[in-house]
Protein backbone atom coordinates (compact mmCIF):
# COMPACT_ATOMS: atom_id res chain seq x y z
CA UNK A 1 0.00 0.00 0.00
CA UNK A 2 3.04 2.32 0.69
CA UNK A 3 4.89 1.37 -2.14
CA UNK A 4 1.34 2.46 -4.32
CA UNK A 5 0.70 5.20 -3.01
CA UNK A 6 4.60 6.79 -3.76
CA UNK A 7 3.40 5.79 -7.41
CA UNK A 8 0.20 7.23 -7.06
CA UNK A 9 -1.81 4.22 -8.01
CA UNK A 10 -3.59 4.08 -5.12
CA UNK A 11 -7.20 5.78 -5.38
CA UNK A 12 -9.69 6.01 -2.71
CA UNK A 13 -11.47 3.52 -3.87
CA UNK A 14 -8.88 1.03 -2.68
CA UNK A 15 -8.52 1.96 0.89
CA UNK A 16 -10.12 0.19 3.59
CA UNK A 17 -14.07 1.55 3.99
CA UNK A 18 -13.50 4.29 2.00
CA UNK A 19 -17.16 3.36 0.57
CA UNK A 20 -18.10 3.72 4.47
CA UNK A 21 -19.72 7.45 3.40
CA UNK A 22 -21.57 6.51 0.85
CA UNK A 23 -23.37 3.87 3.07
CA UNK A 24 -23.56 6.00 5.84
CA UNK A 25 -25.49 8.08 3.25
CA UNK A 26 -27.65 5.96 1.82
CA UNK A 27 -28.77 4.22 5.61
CA UNK A 28 -29.24 8.10 6.74
CA UNK A 29 -31.11 8.42 4.04
CA UNK A 30 -33.43 5.48 4.50
CA UNK A 31 -33.52 7.03 8.26
CA UNK A 32 -34.82 9.90 6.78
CA UNK A 33 -37.39 8.64 4.55
CA UNK A 34 -40.29 9.16 6.70
CA UNK A 35 -39.97 13.18 6.94
CA UNK A 36 -38.60 13.72 3.31
CA UNK A 37 -41.15 11.44 1.32
CA UNK A 38 -44.42 12.44 1.17
CA UNK A 39 -45.99 8.82 1.18
CA UNK A 40 -44.02 8.13 4.61
CA UNK A 41 -44.99 11.92 5.64
CA UNK A 42 -48.30 10.58 5.45
CA UNK A 43 -48.52 7.65 7.72
CA UNK A 44 -46.17 9.51 10.11
CA UNK A 45 -49.35 12.13 10.34
CA UNK A 46 -51.54 9.58 10.45
CA UNK A 47 -49.98 8.30 13.36
CA UNK A 48 -49.71 11.25 15.06
CA UNK A 49 -53.35 12.46 15.00
CA UNK A 50 -54.44 8.90 15.38
CA UNK A 51 -52.22 8.73 18.69
CA UNK A 52 -53.35 12.30 19.65
CA UNK A 53 -56.78 11.18 19.89
CA UNK A 54 -56.36 7.73 21.80
CA UNK A 55 -53.50 9.02 24.14
CA UNK A 56 -55.78 12.13 25.44
CA UNK A 57 -58.84 10.40 26.26
CA UNK A 58 -57.53 8.04 27.65
CA UNK A 59 -55.48 10.28 29.83
CA UNK A 60 -58.81 11.67 30.76
CA UNK A 61 -61.42 8.76 31.11
CA UNK A 62 -61.48 8.45 35.03
CA UNK A 63 -62.43 12.17 34.96
CA UNK A 64 -65.12 11.76 33.22
CA UNK A 65 -66.40 8.70 34.28
CA UNK A 66 -66.29 10.13 37.86
CA UNK A 67 -68.21 13.81 36.61
CA UNK A 68 -70.66 11.61 34.25
CA UNK A 69 -71.11 8.96 36.56
CA UNK A 70 -70.34 9.83 40.19
CA UNK A 71 -67.81 6.94 39.85
CA UNK A 72 -65.21 6.33 42.47
CA UNK A 73 -61.88 4.78 41.67
CA UNK A 74 -62.83 1.38 43.58
CA UNK A 75 -65.67 1.41 41.17
CA UNK A 76 -63.59 2.38 38.39
CA UNK A 77 -61.06 -0.66 38.89
CA UNK A 78 -63.60 -3.66 36.97
CA UNK A 79 -63.97 -1.11 34.03
CA UNK A 80 -60.17 -1.10 33.68
CA UNK A 81 -59.51 -4.45 33.81
CA UNK A 82 -62.06 -4.74 30.75
CA UNK A 83 -59.79 -2.49 28.88
CA UNK A 84 -56.77 -4.28 29.66
CA UNK A 85 -58.51 -7.40 28.64
CA UNK A 86 -60.16 -6.28 25.50
CA UNK A 87 -56.64 -4.71 24.38
CA UNK A 88 -54.97 -8.13 25.32
CA UNK A 89 -57.48 -9.73 23.34
CA UNK A 90 -57.41 -7.55 19.86
CA UNK A 91 -53.82 -7.48 19.50
CA UNK A 92 -53.07 -11.11 20.53
CA UNK A 93 -55.94 -13.02 18.80
CA UNK A 94 -57.79 -10.67 16.22
CA UNK A 95 -55.07 -8.51 14.49
CA UNK A 96 -53.75 -11.72 12.37
CA UNK A 97 -57.42 -13.04 11.35
CA UNK A 98 -58.80 -9.51 10.79
CA UNK A 99 -55.43 -8.51 8.50
CA UNK A 100 -56.29 -11.53 6.32
CA UNK A 101 -59.88 -10.86 6.10
CA UNK A 102 -59.63 -7.36 5.20
CA UNK A 103 -56.16 -6.08 4.48
CA UNK A 104 -53.65 -4.26 6.64
CA UNK A 105 -55.23 -0.63 5.18
CA UNK A 106 -58.77 -2.57 5.90
CA UNK A 107 -58.03 -3.14 9.36
CA UNK A 108 -56.74 0.50 9.98
CA UNK A 109 -60.04 1.48 8.63
CA UNK A 110 -61.84 -0.48 10.88
CA UNK A 111 -59.79 -0.01 14.03
CA UNK A 112 -60.61 3.51 13.38
CA UNK A 113 -64.55 3.13 12.66
CA UNK A 114 -64.47 1.08 15.39
CA UNK A 115 -63.28 4.58 17.31
CA UNK A 116 -65.84 6.42 15.99
CA UNK A 117 -68.75 4.01 17.41
CA UNK A 118 -67.28 4.22 20.79
CA UNK A 119 -67.41 7.59 20.96
CA UNK A 120 -70.76 7.48 19.94
CA UNK A 121 -71.25 4.68 22.80
CA UNK A 122 -69.85 6.96 25.28
CA UNK A 123 -71.67 10.05 24.28
CA UNK A 124 -75.04 8.10 24.18
CA UNK A 125 -74.08 5.54 27.75
CA UNK A 126 -76.97 5.83 30.10
CA UNK A 127 -75.59 4.05 32.83
CA UNK A 128 -72.61 2.48 33.58
CA UNK A 129 -73.34 -1.01 32.62
CA UNK A 130 -73.50 0.76 28.99
CA UNK A 131 -70.24 2.07 29.80
CA UNK A 132 -69.09 -1.68 30.44
CA UNK A 133 -70.36 -3.00 27.39
CA UNK A 134 -68.37 0.06 25.01
CA UNK A 135 -65.05 -0.75 26.73
CA UNK A 136 -65.09 -4.38 25.57
CA UNK A 137 -64.71 -2.93 22.13
CA UNK A 138 -62.21 -0.31 22.95
CA UNK A 139 -59.38 -2.72 22.18
CA UNK A 140 -60.29 -2.88 18.69
CA UNK A 141 -59.40 0.49 18.11
CA UNK A 142 -56.46 0.34 19.62
CA UNK A 143 -55.19 -2.71 16.59
CA UNK A 144 -54.14 0.64 14.18
CA UNK A 145 -50.94 1.29 16.14
CA UNK A 146 -48.90 -1.96 15.49
CA UNK A 147 -50.55 -1.91 12.51
CA UNK A 148 -48.90 1.04 11.03
CA UNK A 149 -45.94 0.47 13.15
CA UNK A 150 -45.61 -2.85 11.35
CA UNK A 151 -46.00 -0.93 7.88
CA UNK A 152 -43.93 1.79 8.31
CA UNK A 153 -41.48 -0.10 9.14
CA UNK A 154 -41.71 -2.84 6.02
CA UNK A 155 -42.01 0.50 3.78
CA UNK A 156 -38.71 1.91 5.35
CA UNK A 157 -36.24 -1.04 5.77
CA UNK A 158 -38.24 -3.60 3.47
CA UNK A 159 -34.80 -6.49 4.28
CA UNK A 160 -35.13 -6.18 7.90
CA UNK A 161 -32.15 -4.84 8.26
CA UNK A 162 -31.62 -4.89 12.27
CA UNK A 163 -30.05 -1.36 12.01
CA UNK A 164 -32.34 -0.02 9.86
CA UNK A 165 -35.71 -1.29 11.94
CA UNK A 166 -34.16 0.14 15.41
CA UNK A 167 -33.92 3.63 13.89
CA UNK A 168 -37.50 3.14 12.81
CA UNK A 169 -39.16 1.88 16.16
CA UNK A 170 -36.64 4.73 17.70
CA UNK A 171 -38.49 7.66 15.37
CA UNK A 172 -41.81 6.55 16.41
CA UNK A 173 -41.23 5.99 19.96
CA UNK A 174 -40.60 9.99 19.55
CA UNK A 175 -43.28 10.34 17.32
CA UNK A 176 -45.30 8.61 20.70
CA UNK A 177 -43.64 10.38 23.31
CA UNK A 178 -44.51 14.25 21.49
CA UNK A 179 -48.21 12.86 21.18
CA UNK A 180 -47.95 11.73 24.47
CA UNK A 181 -46.84 15.80 25.72
CA UNK A 182 -49.71 16.96 23.42
CA UNK A 183 -52.67 15.16 23.56
CA UNK A 184 -53.39 14.68 27.21
CA UNK A 185 -53.12 18.48 28.12
CA UNK A 186 -55.80 19.09 24.86
CA UNK A 187 -57.93 17.16 25.98
CA UNK A 188 -57.39 18.00 29.58
CA UNK A 189 -58.17 21.73 28.46
CA UNK A 190 -61.12 20.73 26.37
CA UNK A 191 -62.49 19.03 29.27
CA UNK A 192 -61.95 21.75 32.15
CA UNK A 193 -63.82 24.16 29.50
CA UNK A 194 -66.72 22.74 28.83
CA UNK A 195 -67.02 22.05 32.89
CA UNK A 196 -67.46 25.63 33.05
CA UNK A 197 -70.73 26.70 34.98
CA UNK A 198 -73.48 27.57 32.21
CA UNK A 199 -71.95 25.13 29.86
CA UNK A 200 -71.30 21.95 31.12
CA UNK A 201 -70.87 19.69 28.74
CA UNK A 202 -68.47 16.31 29.73
CA UNK A 203 -68.84 14.81 26.49
CA UNK A 204 -66.73 17.29 24.71
CA UNK A 205 -63.49 14.99 25.02
CA UNK A 206 -65.69 12.25 22.98
CA UNK A 207 -66.68 14.90 20.33
CA UNK A 208 -63.03 15.82 19.72
CA UNK A 209 -61.89 12.24 19.74
CA UNK A 210 -64.65 12.03 16.83
CA UNK A 211 -63.27 14.75 15.00
CA UNK A 212 -59.59 13.67 14.98
CA UNK A 213 -60.57 9.71 14.21
CA UNK A 214 -63.17 11.03 11.44
CA UNK A 215 -59.87 12.59 10.22
CA UNK A 216 -57.95 10.09 9.75
CA UNK A 217 -60.45 8.20 8.15
CA UNK A 218 -60.47 10.77 5.68
CA UNK A 219 -56.44 10.42 5.44
CA UNK A 220 -56.35 6.94 5.49
CA UNK A 221 -58.73 6.91 2.29
CA UNK A 222 -56.64 9.61 0.68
Amino acid sequence: LLEETRQGKTTREGLPGARQPTSVRFKMQGVLKPFVDPSYRFIMLLVFIADIADGGVGSIWFLFLKERFGMDMASMSPLSAVSTLSNIVSQALLVGPLERALGLRGVVLFSFFVNLCTCVGNILAPSVPWIYFVTAFCGLGTIWSPILSALLTNMVSPDGADGDVGLIISILQSVFAITALLGPPLFKIVFAVFLQPGHIFVDAIWVLKFLLMTMSIALSLH
